[in-house]
């Protein structure tokens, strides 16, 4: 598992607070039944980046999993969104 020093993360901070221009960059993320230590990571890892101007989009097609939606509930980051698709019969 790769892990960056606090040297190298200091640096992306600082060169991407040189950037004139920080696009919004979307993740979009399927989440079915995902077990809940993979979901955790997962929020974990997207929001600790060094780039902060992205916006992380869930889409729970899990149905009622009281697991997911948990995890889901805890994320309180404005930067997530969370999408219920509901199965269409």
């Amino acid at each position: 598992r790769h892990q960056s020093s606090k040297e190298t993360l200091e640096h992306q901070r600082d060169e991407i607070a040189s950037w004139d221009e920080k696009p919004l960059i979307s993740i979009v993320t399927p989440v079915f039944r995902t077990p809940k230590e993979f979901l955790q990571k997962m929020l974990e890892s997207v929001l600790c980046q060094t780039y902060t101007n992205f916006e992380l989009i869930v889409v729970n097609v899990s149905g009622p999993c009281p697991d997911v939606d948990d995890i889901i509930a805890s994320c309180t980051d404005q930067r997530v969104h969370v999408i219920e698709a509901r199965k269409q019969d």
